[in-house]
């Protein structure tokens, strides 16, 4: 492509931008929101969104395996979505993480530099290798604060938006589809009770747990059916792997659990399922409803139930129309829009001037540009021959912040591991211990017996100058062993934190 070629595209792009950045507010905009559902094959949700309202124009599995002229065939590979004015992806990869970490306060460059050490640990990745996101969800200790984080592979990021260009179409937003679930049961959940969301799919169940309208838990779960599995062990499978994520939950969030759950997903409607699962987990389940600020066109969905086929789009949808009114949505995009810069229709003289403008002042940033191409070479040369000394200084740095923190605590964590392996059995294995901001302790671990926990352990820790109150929370049988919890009290009301 010559150079005339190319600044005659950036200045029909600048152009189309101008107009973008001058329309009307309220003015309507089309969205496309896409999501793998398999090789080659994407769930696809074209919407409108004008006046705090998101109407759903068409969902369609895309390329459509449809007969010819059938409702909710693909016109095409991409050409008929290629004017949409934003493209987002929803990405289901089973390597994306969600955590919730607690992180004591600090400026948000410390806090990616504190919550890049712990995805070193936290993921099956490289971090350097990852698509992540921060948010800060104040709970109102002085010390302390909640962050929500969110991470994906880059590469599953940028193979699906290669395979997608291929289709010409550009994805400018990312989200994950945990959040976008979160999204679907949020407006109508009490902001004082955690409620889920889990949609169950063929092979897999993702499940989300969302308190005050906010992220707070997602967990992946594989759920291949053997051969010859009937469809109530499946269920049954299903709700035990469904308690164990609650529980894990429960171990995390201090002993809260979800008051009710939502069921989306292609086994929504089954009930032998909902009601195994209302039995196992001891609270009300109910298959998902669209949203109310949802609406859907006449033949949109050429009968598919939306929940059940496309749940995470939706849920995104309503993330970009909360988003642009400018309401809080239950978590950060893993990338957010940006402008589309497409083809442009010229209306006047006044239009052809401002293009004749933009194509001038391009040519001259190219040539700026091409004057200083060797001294930016240069600079970024040095920037990688210093970048690892920039590493060891920023790991120092953490350790001087983490060793000023313990030094404000009126308790300090090792004085209370201390206390535990006094007081522990040792056939017991304590894997975390949190301390809130008001002495209160969350103990998780591991033991062979569950008498050794519920009995020596407890007894132990009453007689213990540490503790008080302790309580036993319950135990849960695995391979080996027994996953335990115990809370207890701090007698003189040590520090918040967690390790």
């Amino acid at each position: 492509m010559s150079l005339t070629t190319r600044l005659a595209e950036r200045g029909r792009a600048a152009i189309q931008f101008l107009r973008r950045r001058n329309r009307a507010a309220g003015a309507p905009r089309t969205v496309l929101i896409l999501e793998r559902a398999g090789e080659h094959q994407w769930k696809a949700i074209e919407a409108e969104i004008a006046e705090g309202r998101a109407t759903i124009s068409r969902a369609c599995m895309w390329p459509s395996t449809a007969p010819a002229g059938a409702p909710g065939e693909s016109r095409g590979e991409g050409e008929s979505f290629a004017n949409a004015d934003e493209v987002v992806l929803v990405v289901n990869s089973r390597s994306s993480v969600c955590r919730f970490l607690d992180l004591v306060n600090a400026p948000p460059d410390q806090i990616r530099r504190m919550v890049a050490l712990r995805l070193e640990t936290e993921l099956p990745y490289p971090v350097a290798d990852s698509t992540w996101v921060t948010e800060r969800q104040d709970n109102g200790a002085p010390g302390k604060g909640n962050v929500l984080v969110l991470a994906a592979a880059t590469a599953d990021i940028a193979s699906a938006e290669e395979e997608l260009r291929a289709k010409g179409v550009r994805c400018r937003g990312v989200e994950f589809d945990a959040a976008g679930l979160v999204e679907i049961i949020s407006a109508a959940a009490s902001p004082d009770e955690p409620v889920a969301v889990a949609a169950l799919d063929p092979g897999q169940a993702l499940l989300a747990i969302a308190e005050g309208g906010a992220l707070r838990y997602a967990r992946r779960i594989a759920l291949d059916p053997p051969a010859g599995e009937t469809n109530g062990a499946w269920a049954a499978r299903a709700a035990n792997e469904l308690d164990q994520s609650f529980y894990d939950y429960s171990l995390r969030a201090g002993g809260v659990m979800p008051a009710r759950m939502a069921l989306v997903g292609a086994a929504m409607h089954d009930p032998a399922l909902a009601e195994a699962l209302s039995a196992r987990l001891r609270i009300p389940v109910e298959p998902g409803t669209c949203p109310g600020e949802v609406a859907v066109a006449d033949n949109a969905t050429a009968g598919q139930d939306l929940m059940a086929a496309f749940p995470a789009c939706v849920g995104a949808l309503v993330a970009l129309r909360r988003r642009e009114a400018g309401q809080r949505t239950a978590a950060p995009p893993l990338r957010r829009t940006r402008p589309r810069l497409g083809g442009v229709d010229l209306h006047g003289k006044r239009g052809l001037l401002i293009a004749a403008n933009a194509v001038i002042l391009l040519a001259l940033l190219v040539g700026v540009f091409a004057v200083r191409a060797g001294q930016l070479r240069a600079a970024n040369r040095v920037i990688d021959e210093a970048r690892p000394l920039i590493r060891d200084m920023e790991r120092l740095q953490e350790e001087v912040d983490v060793l000023q923190y313990e030094s404000r605590r009126q308790r300090s964590i090792l004085d209370v591991f201390m206390a535990l392996a006094d007081v522990f059995p040792k056939d017991i294995q304590v894997e975390s211990v949190v301390i809130d901001s008001q002495g209160r302790v969350t103990i998780s671990g591991r033991t062979k017996t569950v008498e050794a926990t519920e009995e020596q352990a407890i007894a132990a820790m009453k007689e213990s100058p540490v503790f008080v109150n302790p309580k036993f929370t319950g135990a849960t049988k695995e391979k080996d062993n027994y996953k335990f919890g115990i809370t207890c009290e701090l007698r003189q009301g040590g520090g918040g934190g967690a390790s």
